[in-house]
């Protein structure tokens, strides 16, 4: 199996594991209101999770676009 395959899969499994995780979670912290009449930590396990989410893909997102900027002067410097 290629590197890019087996990346690609890794990826596709990370996503399902975070899909499962926030539904489970949210549907415990909905029974939890109805049943108990508060939410449980479920809610706070899932809020945390997604900022932790949103905040890493941020900044990759603006690590990966410097990176190429950079990438780019350097070939215009180079004169390629």
């Amino acid at each position: 199996m290629k590197s890019e395959e087996k990346r690609k899969l890794a990826l596709l499994s990370a996503r399902n594991q975070m899909l499962f995780y926030m539904y489970v979670l949210v549907f415990w912290s909905i029974y939890d209101w109805i049943v108990e009449g508060y939410v449980g930590p479920a809610l706070i396990i899932f809020v945390v999770g997604l900022a932790v989410y949103y905040v890493s893909y941020i900044l990759y997102r603006r690590k990966n676009r410097h990176e190429a900027y950079d990438y780019q002067k350097e070939r215009q410097r180079s004169g390629n």
